[in-house]
């Protein structure tokens, strides 16, 4: 919202406090949800919280806003993953 964070990136817990994003998210989704924020940049990824049943791609993007992700068997996608088109 304009005038909130003065232009950076909040945290899972500002952005739920304004309403960007639903309490709980990683559960109803099947993916462990982690963000990091770094000044002006941000890293975030979704891991399957069971790889197989829950899913199988691992998800990453940060301030590019390229998604990308493989399959990890389980484990954090990264920047070095494939961009998903």
């Amino acid at each position: 919202r304009a005038g909130k964070g003065a232009g950076s990136f909040g945290t899972v817990e500002q952005l739920q406090a304004e309403g960007f994003i639903a309490e709980n998210t990683s559960e109803p989704t099947g993916y462990k949800i982690n963000l990091s924020l770094i000044g002006a940049k941000f890293e975030i990824t979704a891991t399957p919280l069971e790889h197989g049943k829950t899913g199988r791609t691992s998800y990453y993007m940060n301030e590019t806003s390229v998604l990308r992700g493989a399959d990890h068997g389980g484990g954090m996608a990264t920047s070095s993953d494939p961009p998903i088109r």
